[in-house]
């Protein structure tokens, strides 16, 4: 009896240890997050499980707004969850939809750290600055009787964007008739 007895304590122990051993499991808390251009910070949940004994820490990198940051979390005994506060940078100026503000945060594999299902998260960031406007200051120019006149006009454009734009004008001619008294434009 003393000797069943003595096995089963050390089959107890040994299984805790092997509980014990095992390697700590990192783990985004989810696969997407929403944060609006002008809110500084955003924050992310990273999640552990595996071995709570166990202290570890994990690297990361994220690309937010065009801006790349790296960094380091660490995991003491028992936590099982940890907050990040990652910078929102605000550009100050309209990014349409199909450039827009679409970030990560990545989860780098450590040596005694097993990456969980959810190694990484998309970051959607809401663009602040309303779609800019375009606006062609009115110009006219006297026809003359020979030669041609070249017409300089003016764009506006209401706010800052940061990409390359594209605008159509067209050219009414009034009085004048297309193509033999001004040229370019559309009719």
């Amino acid at each position: 009896m003393i000797r069943r007895s003595l096995l089963l304590a050390i089959s107890l122990v040994l299984a805790g240890t092997t509980l014990h051993a095992q390697q700590p499991v990192v783990s985004m808390a989810a696969t997407t997050y929403t944060f609006h251009e002008t809110d500084g910070t955003g924050a992310v949940t990273i999640n552990r499980s595996g071995n709570p004994s166990a202290s570890f820490s994990v690297n990361y990198s994220t690309r937010i707004n065009g801006v790349d940051t790296t960094g380091t979390v660490t995991f003491g005994p028992s936590e099982l969850s940890k907050v990040l506060a990652l910078p929102i940078h605000n550009d100050h100026a309209y990014q349409s939809w199909a450039s827009e503000l679409q970030g990560f945060i990545v989860l780098n594999p450590t040596t005694g750290v097993t990456l969980g299902a959810v190694p990484s998260a998309t970051i959607n960031i809401i663009e602040a600055e309303p779609r800019p406007q375009v606006t062609l200051a009115s110009t006219a120019v006297a026809e003359g009787n020979r030669g041609t006149t070249d017409v300089v006009m003016t764009v506006t454009l209401s706010g800052p964007f940061s990409e390359n734009a594209e605008f159509y004008a067209s050219v009414s001619g009034g009085t004048a008739t297309f193509g033999s008294d001004y040229q370019g434009g559309y009719p």
